[in-house]
Parts: C-alpha cells; sequence; structure tokens
C-alpha cells in the first residue's frame, strides 16, 4: 500500500517519541504489554483511543481469532479505559474488520478504516459497537505478521478517534507506518514463534525480579532488596525459566533483553532490521 503525505516537524517529533518508547518495551511477554505498546502509539495523537493485540486469525477469517494479549489506553479526558480493555474479551476476538484488507500481502501495512473493503460492515459488529459506545466512530488501524512462517499470527494496533476531533487524515496514516515496523519487531521478540497464554506471560513481580537479576543482583540481594524470602524469590526465578524457555541465568537475561539463544529471530518482523539497533543506540547516547 503506497501512502503519500508530508509530516510537520511536531508530527516527527511525535514518531521519534514513540519509536523511543517502543524500544523499551520489555522483550518478554508481560502481562501489561500491549498496554504499554497502546501508550508509545498515542503519540500519534493523544487525545485517541489506542488498542493493541496479539492474535491468531483463520486466514479466511470466518471464526472467532483466538486473543494471546490485548490492553489499551484512552484519553486522559476520557473514562472508557476499562471498556476498552474489554474491546476484544468476553468471546469478541474479531476487531470487526479484515486483516487481509489492511495487510494485502505486505508484512505490515496501515490504513484508515474507511479506506478498506470491509469498514461498510463494521459498525454492525460487535467490535464496532463497543468502540460506538466509547464515542468512537472512526479507526486507524495497523497490522503486522510476526513472523514471516505464520501469516495468520499478528499485532493489530487500532486507534478511535471520537466525533469531537478531526478525522484521521493520511499523514496519521504515515506516522502509524512509521512505527509499526519496530513495533511488529519488539512484540515478535516478547511473544516468539509460539502462541502465549495468560498463564504464560510475566507478572509484574516476575518482571521486576528478572530486571534486577539483569543488573547483576542475586537471588539472595534480591530477597533482601524486596522484602522478600530466598525461597519465594526462587520460585519466580524458576517459573520465569519455565515461561521464557531459558535453560541457564545467562539465557534468561539474554531473553529479556531481546538476544534470544533459541530459533527466533526477532528481526523478521521488520524490513529493516538494523532500524532497532539504531533506536537502541540513539537511546543510549541521549541517556
Amino acid at each position: 500500500m503506497t501512502i503519500t503525505a508530508s509530516l510537520n516537524a511536531e508530527q516527527l517529533q511525535s514518531v521519534a517519541r514513540a519509536a523511543g518508547a517502543i524500544a523499551r518495551l520489555p522483550a518478554v511477554p508481560t502481562q501489561h504489554w500491549c498496554q504499554d505498546a497502546s501508550t508509545a502509539v498515542q503519540h500519534i495523537r493523544p487525545s485517541s483511543f489506542v488498542l493493541t493485540t496479539v492474535l491468531s486469525h483463520d486466514s479466511a477469517e470466518d471464526g472467532a481469532p483466538i486473543i494471546e494479549a490485548t490492553g489499551g489506553i484512552a484519553p486522559a479526558a476520557s473514562s472508557g479505559k476499562d471498556d476498552l480493555a474489554r474491546m476484544h474479551g468476553d468471546g469478541v476476538g474479531a476487531p470487526g474488520w479484515r486483516i487481509a484488507d489492511v495487510l494485502q500481502g505486505e508484512r505490515t501495512s496501515t490504513a484508515r478504516l474507511r479506506d478498506i473493503a470491509s469498514s461498510s460492515s463494521w459498525p454492525l459488529t460487535l467490535a464496532g459497537k463497543r468502540w460506538k459506545r466509547l464515542g468512537v466512530n472512526e479507526l486507524l488501524v495497523g497490522a503486522g505478521c510476526l513472523h514471516p512462517e505464520n501469516s495468520n499470527r499478528v499485532l493489530i494496533v487500532e486507534l478511535g478517534a471520537g466525533a469531537d476531533y478531526p478525522p484521521f487524515a493520511q499523514s496519521d496514516t504515515l506516522l502509524l507506518a512509521a512505527m509499526l515496523d519496530l513495533l511488529t519487531a519488539r512484540a515478535a521478540a516478547a511473544f516468539g514463534y509460539m502462541p502465549v497464554s495468560a498463564a504464560s506471560t510475566v507478572t509484574p513481580r516476575e518482571e521486576e525480579i528478572l530486571e534486577l537479576l539483569t543488573l547483576g543482583y542475586s537471588v539472595r540481594e534480591i530477597a533482601e532488596r524486596l522484602k522478600r524470602s530466598k525461597h519465594t524469590v526462587h520460585d519466580h526465578v524458576k517459573s520465569l525459566h519455565r515461561k521464557l524457555g531459558a535453560s541457564s541465568r545467562g539465557a534468561l537475561i539474554a531473553r529479556f533483553l531481546g538476544h534470544p539463544s533459541g530459533p527466533i529471530d526477532v528481526s523478521v518482523a521488520t524490513s529493516n532490521p538494523e532500524i532497532v539497533t539504531r533506536v537502541h543506540s540513539s537511546i543510549s547516547a541521549s541517556a
């Protein structure tokens, strides 16, 4: 899909802020990963609702997708955060628009909902009705295949605009496209090749322990720092090994940093793998 638009300085700055936030997303499947991703994407338009979802869908899209993870962020002035979190819950897995209409054979792609073929049926779908209850009458959507070998496992991003705000322009589509490769690559690093369930996601406490392990703290030091017993911390570490498929402490830390020792290739979800290195380097330089 070819998108033609020009970006002003403020919009370019929003891309830079979003890219920095995406690069800081954990390379492991945390319980709040999608919500944090949505917060990063919201830099495109702070007044928008943003929902990020990892799902597996049938190529024919005639059945409900399997939702692995989902999470969103509402505008600061909105009270719809809880409704947004339930957008793809309660059996409403389908986004109400065809993912294939957006991807069109590409690995990642973005579009305004009104520009794709399945837009006419969206207001009548369960997801469309839930968006309407939030006051959203238009979506900007993006989709990215987590791995080229499995085009049915995707990351989707939906930005909702209310009636009181301008409709999405082509420049908004370009902004989302500019960060979608990086976001999809980070999602591929976090969620890996195999579907992730709620039971295999990293809890906030486990993420905290993993961060401390990465900083070089021992189990004893972590226990003292968190005021927990060594046995409790050790149990969390064992759980992390199981969830992340790591056989050693070094492999566990490497996985957290986005350098898996297994067969996962983090760069397969982006056409420009060097972008991840460049963004990390720019963040380090400015720190």
